[in-house]
C-alpha cells in the first residue's frame, strides 16, 4: 500500500502509541508527539538523530533485518531506550516496511512496558515468596523427576550431610543402604514407591536413609505426585524420626518396666512433646481411652477425667483417613508393626486441626493395648496448602499473559480475562466494563450475570463510576458497607473494583463475606494492568486497519478497499447471476475552486459532496474516493434503476446549491453510468472504464 506524506504525517500525529518513521539506514525523519513525551526530547531534536543515539549498546535495534525476524516470529521486539534525562525506559517494538514517497521507510511503534515489567517483577517476587516458604520449611522437601532428584530445600541438604551438587541429578537409593530392614533391596522398593505414586496413590511409609558419610537416618516419607506441563513430577516431604524411634524403644523398655517404675514411666509419658493416648485393642470396648499424658489435654480442650473412657476414633475423629482395614489390623497388632495414617480431629470448642497418627502394640497394665502417638500437623497441613494454592494462582497468571495475548478483539480479550479470573480469583460474578462516553457498558461477564439486568452505568454513578473516576482499586469485605455501590443482587459481599487504567473497569464479588485478601486484590491489579495494554492494543491495531481502507479527508472508503471489494463482487454476481452498476463522479470546475478559494474550501466541498453522495446511496452501495476529486459508487442489483440515483442526486445538490455559501457559482458534477453482467462478452474492468467514459462526455457538455 502507498501513502504520502501528508497521510503519513496524519497518521504518526493522531495514533495514541509513540511512532518513529525511519530509513533503512535507523535515521529518525519523523515523530509524533507522544515519542517526544516518551524520550523527552523535541521534535527538532529527535529528527536530526538516529535510532542509535537513543538506544544503549547492546540493545537490539530495530531495522529492517529486525522487521523481517518480528514479522515471521509475530512477536513484537523489546529493547531500552534512552530518555534525554538518561533514564531507560523498557520498550515493545513493532515494525512495518512501507512504499512512501519514492523508497521504502520504517514505520515503528514504540509502546512503554514499564508497568508490565513491574508486573512481571511483582510475579517474581511471588516466585520467591514460595521460594521462601519452600526453603523454611522444618521438613525435608525434595522433588524427583521419574527417580531422580531435581530440586531440594535447605533441610535436605541438613538430613542427607551434603552439597546440592551431590545430590541433585541422583536417584533416592543413593542415600539408602543397600536393604531396608524388612531385608529388601532399597532400589527395588524405592522404585515399587515411586510407581505407585506416578499413578497418583499417595506413599506414607518409614524408610531408613542414610547421609552421604553411610549414617543412617530413620525416616518417615510423604510422597506425592503432580504435573506441571504435562511432565508429572514427584515431591517428598521427608521427616527424621530420629528421636521418635528412640521415643517408642524408650516407651516399650518403660512398659517392660512398668510394674517396677510406675512414677519413673509416668514422667517420662508426660514430657512427650506429641499427645499420647493409650487404648484398649479388641473386644467391644477396642478404642477406649484409659491413659493420656498432658499434651493430649492440652491438644484436645478436654480434661483428663473427660477423655478417659472416650473413644478415640467415634468421639474424636471428624473423617478418619485410616488404612483399608485399620480397625481389623489394629486389633491384631504385632510388636514391631505399626500403623501411619492422617486424621482430622475436633477440639472439644469444635475447632478442627489434622494430626499425624502413629499407632503400636503395647502392653498395658499386664493387657494387650494400643498406643496412639498424635502430633498436631495443622500448621503443616496449611503451608501445603498455601503452597498448592499459591503455585496454581502463578501458573494461571502465567498462561494468562499468553491467552489474552492471542486475542484480536476486544471482546475476545475480555471473555479470555474473565476465565482467566475464573481459575485465579474464589467468586461469583466478574465484570468487565469499558467507558463509551458518559457511560461504562459491559463487555464480557461472568454467567452469574442474567440478560434481563442493566449492565450499563454512568461514569459519575456506582462503584465501577467512582473506581474510574479515581483511578485507584476498591475493595472490601461487604459491598453494602459501601455508600457508592449499587449492587444487582443483595447477597453480593465481599468484592474488588480495580481500574483498567483509562479504558474501563474490572470488577469480582462473591456471595461469602470477606472472601477476598491483600494477595487477591494484587492479582486482580496484575490481570487488569495486562488487561488494560492489550485492549489498548486491538484498538491500535482496529484503527490502523481502518485507516488503511478509508479515505482520511472524507472518510468514505478508498481505492485500494474498492479494489479488493470489486472482485468479491464480481464474484457473488456471478454465483447468483445479478448484475453490477458503476456511477463515476467528477466535480466540475475544481480547480478553480483550489486556485479561486484555497484548497481548504476545496476540501471542504469534497467533504460536502462525500456526505451528499453518502447520504443518497443505498446501504448496499459502496461510496469511494476513486481519486483527486472524483468519486465513484459502486451499486449491486440494481435492476436497472440507477437513474433514479442520479435523479435524486442532481435533485440533492440543487437543495444544497441553495442553502450553501460557499461558493459564488452552482456545484455541479459530472456522471457516467455503466452496467456490468456476468453472461455479457465485457469484462468488469471494461465496465468501469465505460463509466469513467461517459463521466467525461457529460463533463464536456
Amino acid at each position: 500500500m502507498g501513502f504520502s506524506d501528508h497521510d503519513c504525517h496524519n497518521l504518526i500525529e493522531n495514533l495514541p502509541e509513540a511512532l518513529f518513521l525511519e530509513d533503512l539506514q535507523g535515521n529518525i525523519l519523523a515523530v509524533n508527539s507522544k515519542a517526544c513525551e516518551i524520550l523527552g526530547y523535541t521534535r527538532e531534536k529527535l529528527m536530526g538523530m538516529s535510532v542509535e543515539d537513543i538506544v544503549p549498546e547492546g540493545e537490539p535495534l530495530f531495522l529492517p533485518g529486525r522487521v523481517d525476524k518480528a514479522k515471521r516470529s509475530d512477536n513484537p521486539l523489546e529493547s531500552v531506550t534512552v530518555r534525554k534525562d538518561g533514564t531507560k525506559v523498557p520498550v515493545e517494538l513493532k515494525g512495518k516496511i512501507l512504499e512512501i514517497g519514492e523508497g521504502e521507510k520504517i514505520l515503528v511503534s514504540l509502546r512503554d512496558i514499564s508497568k508490565r515489567k513491574e508486573k512481571e517483577e511483582s510475579v517474581q517476587e511471588s516466585e520467591e515468596k514460595y521460594r521462601t516458604i519452600f526453603e523454611s520449611a522444618g521438613d525435608a522437601i525434595f522433588m524427583m523427576k521419574n527417580s531422580t532428584f531435581v530440586d531440594c530445600n535447605r533441610k535436605t541438604l541438613e538430613l542427607f550431610g551434603c552439597d546440592r551438587d551431590e545430590l541433585v541429578g541422583n536417584p533416592p537409593w543413593k542415600f539408602s543402604p543397600e536393604e531396608q530392614p524388612d531385608g529388601r533391596s532399597s532400589k527395588e522398593k524405592a522404585r515399587e514407591k515411586i510407581q505407585r505414586a506416578l499413578t497418583g496413590e499417595r506413599q506414607f511409609f518409614e524408610w531408613v536413609h542414610e547421609k552421604l558419610d553411610g549414617t543412617p537416618i530413620p525416616t518417615e516419607v510423604n510422597l506425592t505426585s503432580y504435573e506441571v506441563d504435562g511432565e508429572k513430577f514427584l515431591m517428598a516431604i521427608v521427616r527424621d524420626v530420629t528421636e521418635r524411634k528412640e521415643t517408642e524403644k524408650e516407651l516399650k523398655r518403660a512398659n517392660e518396666k512398668l510394674e517396677k517404675s510406675r512414677e519413673r514411666y509416668r514422667s517420662y509419658f508426660e514430657k512427650l512433646g506429641d499427645a499420647i493416648f493409650i487404648t484398649k485393642a479388641g473386644g467391644e470396648d477396642h478404642g477406649q481411652i484409659m491413659e493420656v499424658n498432658s499434651t493430649a489435654i492440652d491438644q484436645t480442650g478436654y480434661s483428663r477425667e473427660e477423655l478417659l473412657g472416650m473413644n478415640i476414633e467415634d468421639d474424636l475423629a471428624i473423617t478418619p483417613n485410616r488404612l483399608v482395614g485399620y480397625m481389623d489390623n489394629y486389633k491384631t497388632l504385632d510388636d514391631e508393626e505399626m500403623i501411619n495414617f492422617v486424621e482430622r480431629k475436633r477440639k472439644k470448642d469444635g475447632t478442627e486441626y489434622w494430626t499425624e497418627v502413629v499407632v503400636t502394640q503395647i502392653e498395658y497394665e499386664g493387657k494387650n493395648a494400643a498406643l496412639s502417638i498424635n502430633r498436631d500437623i495443622t500448621e503443616r497441613k496449611r503451608t501445603q496448602e498455601a503452597l498448592n494454592e499459591e503455585r496454581n494462582k502463578l501458573r494461571s497468571l502465567h498462561d494468562a499473559v499468553d491467552d489474552i495475548q492471542r486475542q484480536d478483539t476486544e471482546e475476545g480479550v475480555a471473555r479470555t480475562a474473565v476465565k482467566v479470573a475464573e481459575r485465579m480469583l474464589d467468586f461469583e460474578i466478574c465484570d468487565i466494563s469499558v467507558v463509551e462516553g458518559e457511560y461504562i457498558v459491559t463487555i464480557a461477564s461472568s454467567a452469574g450475570i442474567g440478560q434481563d439486568q442493566d449492565t450499563k452505568f454512568k461514569i459519575t454513578e456506582g462503584l465501577a463510576g467512582k473506581t474510574f473516576r479515581t483511578g485507584e482499586t476498591i475493595w472490601g469485605d461487604d459491598i453494602s458497607d459501601n455508600p457508592d455501590a449499587k449492587p444487582i443482587d443483595g447477597d453480593f459481599k465481599a468484592f474488588i473494583s480495580v481500574p483498567i487504567g483509562e479504558i474501563g473497569v474490572f470488577q469480582v464479588i462473591s456471595r461469602e463475606e470477606g472472601s477476598f485478601d491483600e494477595g487477591d486484590v494484587e492479582l486482580a491489579e496484575i490481570l487488569a494492568g495486562h488487561l488494560r495494554e492489550e485492549l489498548r492494543r486491538v484498538r491500535l491495531e482496529k484503527q490502523l486497519r481502518q485507516q488503511a481502507i478509508r479515505d482520511p479527508l472524507t472518510d468514505l472508503y478508498n481505492r485500494r478497499y474498492f479494489n479488493e471489494s470489486l472482485q468479491k463482487e464480481a464474484e457473488k454476481c456471478k454465483r447468483y447471476n445479478t448484475s453490477l452498476a458503476f456511477l463515476m463522479i467528477d466535480v466540475n470546475r475544481f480547480k478553480e475552486i483550489n486556485d479561486r478559494y484555497t484548497h481548504q474550501i476545496g476540501d471542504r466541498v469534497l467533504k460536502e459532496v462525500a456526505e451528499l453522495l453518502q447520504e443518497n446511496v443505498r446501504s448496499a452501495d459502496t461510496v469511494v474516493r476513486y481519486g483527486g476529486d472524483e468519486f465513484l459508487v459502486m451499486m449491486p442489483e440494481t435492476y436497472g434503476e440507477i437513474e433514479n440515483t442520479e435523479d435524486r442526486l442532481k435533485e440533492e445538490l440543487s437543495r444544497w446549491n441553495d442553502r450553501s455559501d460557499i461558493l459564488d457559482f452552482p456545484l455541479t458534477l459530472a456522471m457516467g453510468v455503466a452496467h456490468w453482467k456476468p453472461d455479457r462478452d465485457k469484462d468488469v474492468e471494461e465496465a468501469l472504464k465505460e463509466a469513467d467514459r461517459r463521466m467525461y462526455r457529460d463533463k464536456e457538455k
